[in-house]
This record gives C-alpha cells, structure tokens and sequence, in this order.
C-alpha cells in the first residue's frame, strides 16, 4: 500500500504559527474488530392493576423480582417471567415492558373438586403453575374433614400464595368444588397446570378423592400491533414472548424483517414456548416459518409457557452475547419443571421436532432440564422450497454479531475521508475501493482469531469492492463469508474383528 503525502490533522489546523508541540489523537488503528456485543434482553408480559407501572413502556430491571412485584402486581404473568429470567441470568442487562390485559379477553377458568370424608390426616400440595421458583399451596387434612372443608382450606392455600397466578373460591352450588380463575384474561395467560400429585411423595389423604378440571376458556390476548409500536427503534438483541397467537407471530416477525433490515439494523430474536402433543406441536410449527423466531415445544411439563419463555430468553441472551456459534447444548433451566418420564418427548419426537422447525429442551438424569438445541422455525424460502440456511439460531447469532462489527470496523477506519479511484496516487484521508477491500480483509482475519469464520483465501477470492457507478461517494461491497458452526453430531462406525 502506497503511503500518502500528507498527514490530515483534524485538530492542529495548517494555518497554526503559535510554537509549540501539539499531539491530536486518532483511534482509527484502535479498533480490532472484536469488541463484544453486549446484549440487551426484554420480557414482554402482562401486568395487574395493582402494579405502579405504566403500560407499554419498558422498564429496566435491577432488582428483580421485588421490583417486579410492586411495577407489574405480584403473581402477574410479568412479574413472574423476570423472577425465572434473573434465576438463570442476572447478568445481561434486562428490561421487562408491561401489557394492560385485553378488555375483551376472558380469563381461562379451571377447577378441583373434592369428594368423600378424611380417614386419615395428612398434607395436600396443590400445584398450579408450578416452575420451582414458587411454593407450590399447603392444604393440611385432619381425620373426619368434609369434602366441603377440604375444599374452604383449599381455596385459602390457594390464595395465601400471592405469588400463583391464579385465584380460587368456593363453588357457590357445589360445596367442595373449588373454582380456580387466572389472573390474567388471555389465551396463554391461562395455559396453567393444575395437579395435586407430582412428586413421588404426594398422596391424597384416605378417604378423600379430587378430580381435576383443567383450566380453559381464556381467550383474547393483548392485540400486539400497540405492543410492537410502543419499542420504536430501540434495540434488544433477545425477546421473550409470551403470546402464541397468530396475530401476535405475525406481527411480530414482520416487526423483526423491518429491525434486520440493513438501513435499520437493530437484530434480534424472538422465543416463545408451546405445549402440547407432539401432533399439536407439529401443528403449531408448520404455521412458523422465520429466521427469527425459535418455539420450544414440550408436553405435560408443569411449568406455564410465559414462564418457560422468559427462562429460555435469559438463556439465549447470556449464551449469545459470549459466542453467538457456540452450541448452547446443556444450558440449565433452573426452575422449569420436567415432565413425568412417560411424558417427555422421545429421540424419534424431538428428531422430528427439530426437522419441523422447532426447538427443545431434555432432563438429564437428576432432573434438571438444560436446552438440547435451538433452532429457528424457518424451514422454506420465498418461493416454498425446503431452505436450511437459517435453521440453526447460531447462524443468525453469528450474522447478528459480524455485520455490527464489520460496520464499526469500517466507521473507525474511515470516518471522514474522500474517495478516489483505484490506482490515484493517494493523499491522506483519501481511499479507493481497493483500500476499503483491504481493511474488510483484515476484519475477516480478525473474525477468523474469534472462532467465527474461516477460509480466508476463499473470503479473499470472493470479495468484490467497487465504486457505485450512479453515486460515485459510495463504495459497494461483496462479502461471502464462511461461517464457523457447532459440532452437535459425532458418529462413528466400529469396524470389530473377532
């Protein structure tokens, strides 16, 4: 590279005649590309009336679940979701944007209703929701208790955990009904659990019988079109999601096409849970196709979808920010419930699950649940056709981390300068296009030392960078990087001999 003529000094003008020695300072040369990303993570929810917060303006957290209590209700869908998001990262920065519930929703409803007379005294553990961060409601029983008292002392408990998110009453024409309503009017607001055996321990009293109705009936989540209006352009690298609707995937994917659009910029992800069959899971999915949505599918697991959400968002937004392409296999999710061993999904279910666009966690031995893989829903492009460029969340993770970093490297290097053609004798503050190819190549070597891409003499081969010839103050170029991906399968044959 041919060096310049002259210095360009930005702060010691040529006109200066004052002796002295002056030094200006320039940190064009200080920028090596691999300046971390630091991520910022949200949680959409819904708040309670009781919460000072005010709709539709995102807040930051900082003192997690306390501070949610008193900004979104204590036991609302919000609050809740930032209680599981701090208890697996509280280090990203994180904020949490409330939502009003829909006026014209309705709450899901379900119910336990008691039968029969104690013949021996014991403890009830009622289950709703359960995630692991909440106690789930004590019922004691003594010898002799009604079905009609049972139920009085199971609507108490129920209610003296503020934290639920449900409430609960007394039938008032059946006596030991106890009718439960969810907090929150919604579709998914109401996807809770209701059981009182889970662990091994748990026993109903003799004498005494329940049966479980499950909670349905919710409809009418908050209409997103104010939801997605309300973040304007901030940006927010990871969204949890609590919603399931169509609209809300609609609106919500096309919100994410406007952000990675190159004029904006502002990338990010969107993750959701969905439970169900793995039939109704497969149904869900096939309605999904987006590079920048991922939907973990489980069955039977006690843990609410809204929670599980924002478990998994806090999970993506400190495992990206580290190396976006690095598998994220064995991420624990403390709090989230497993499922009783016959209902989790099997290797051929999740196999499938994975070829169908959606992602998914497993239980490893103690009970732990750690994700398995993420993977986005899109599955065919434009035209249709079966497409795997985005199927893992890493490639998107990886791009979402090299455009950013290609555009400060450039914006450093060239912050102000003029712009020649190739082979002008240049003077200093002047570039060509093939000075801007070099610099796009030393941002590939130092992309390269992170572990991120490789071949460079491909990338080299590749690159193409030119003068528009319309608008000859902008210089166009190609980049064909080759990513640097996970190892998720080894396989080996055993060719034995005897």
């Amino acid at each position: 590279m041919a060096q310049p003529d002259s210095i360009a000094f930005s702060q010691v003008p040529n006109t200066l005649e004052v002796p002295g020695t002056f030094m200006e300072f320039n940190s064009a040369n200080a920028s090596n590309g691999a300046a971390a990303i630091p991520y910022v993570y949200l949680i959409l929810g819904q708040m309670l009336p009781s919460g000072s917060a005010q709709p539709l303006v995102p807040v930051r957290i900082t003192n997690g679940k306390a501070q949610a209590d008193q900004l979104f209700g204590q036991g609302s869908m919000l609050s809740n979701m930032v209680a599981a998001a701090v208890r697996v990262n509280s280090y990203t920065e994180t904020w949490a944007m409330p939502v009003a519930d829909n006026a014209a929703g309705v709450a899901a409803t379900g119910a336990i209703t008691w039968a029969g007379t104690a013949t021996a005294a014991g403890t009830v553990t009622a289950y709703l929701g359960y995630s692991g961060l909440i106690a789930p409601a004590q019922i004691a029983v003594t010898v002799g208790d009604t079905a009609a008292q049972v139920a009085t002392a199971t609507a108490a408990a129920i209610n003296a955990v503020l934290d639920l998110p449900v409430t609960a009453a007394v039938d008032g024409t059946t006596p030991g009904k106890v009718d439960i309503t969810a907090r929150h009017k919604g579709v998914d607001a109401g996807t809770i659990d209701i059981r009182l055996v889970y662990e091994a321990t748990d026993v109903i009293p003799a004498g005494l019988t329940a049966t479980i109705t499950p909670m349905a009936g919710g409809s009418g989540n908050p209409q997103p079109t104010a939801i997605v209006a309300a973040l304007g352009d901030q940006q927010y690298q990871v969204i949890a999601c609590p919603w399931n609707d169509p609209a809300t995937y609609t609106a919500w994917v096309a919100e994410m096409v406007r952000r990675w659009n190159a004029l904006l910029a502002k990338e990010g992800a969107i993750v959701t849970a969905f439970h169900g069959t793995p039939g109704t899971i497969g149904t869900q999915l096939a309605a999904m196709n987006s590079q920048f949505h991922d939907c973990y599918g489980s069955y039977n697991t006690p843990t609410p979808t809204f929670v599980e959400s924002a478990m998994i968002g806090a999970a993506y937004a400190f495992n990206l920010a580290q190396r976006p392409n690095a598998p994220q296999k064995g991420t624990p999710l403390p709090g989230l419930m497993p499922p009783a061993l016959a209902d989790r999904l099997t290797f051929n279910e999740r196999n499938t699950q994975y070829l169908e666009g959606g992602s998914s966690w497993i239980v490893e031995a103690d009970g732990t649940v750690v994700l398995e893989k993420a993977v986005t829903t899109y599955k065919t492009n434009a035209a249709g056709v079966a497409d795997s460029s985005y199927h893992g969340r890493w490639v998107m993770a990886t791009l979402m981390y090299l455009r950013p970093s290609w555009n400060d490297w450039m914006a450093a290097k060239f912050p102000n300068c003029t712009f020649a053609d190739n082979g002008t004798p240049v003077v200093s503050g002047e570039v060509t296009s093939d000075i801007l190819a070099r610099q796009t190549l030393a941002w590939y070597q130092a992309m390269m030392k992170l572990g991120y891409v490789q071949d460079f003499a491909g990338f080299k081969a590749g690159l193409l960078s030119l003068r528009n010839i319309q608008n000859h103050a902008r210089n166009d170029q190609l980049l064909a990087p080759r990513l640097v991906g996970p190892l998720d399968i080894i396989a080996g044959q055993m060719a034995f001999e005897e």
